[in-house]
């Protein structure tokens, strides 16, 4: 949840791939593999000589933020089970 608020409040995420971060590489943050300390001290480095790139990344971020709500889950959850109930032709109450 910490980098879904972080997202929120218009911070780049920089997540390791095990995060769990929602968001996609070079368009709405950065990712990097499992301990790789050399790869996220770049990607810092990056951000800061690329102000352009920091502030594409921030916008795409908060564009989509809406996205990763909890109504947004809930939403895509009862289309998930409204789809598996069409699949078995189910009538939902």
């Amino acid at each position: 949840l910490v980098t879904s608020d972080a997202r929120g409040s218009g911070c780049v995420v920089l997540a390791s791939e095990a995060a769990g971060a929602i968001c996609k590489h070079m368009e709405t943050g950065l990712l990097h593999p499992i301990g790789d300390v050399k790869t996220l001290s770049e990607q810092i480095t990056l951000l800061h000589q690329d102000r352009g790139l920091l502030g594409r990344l921030r916008e795409a971020s908060l564009r989509t933020v809406h996205e990763i709500t909890w109504t947004a889950a809930g939403v895509r959850l009862l289309d998930v089970y409204r789809e598996i109930l069409a699949s078995k032709n189910v009538k939902a109450a």
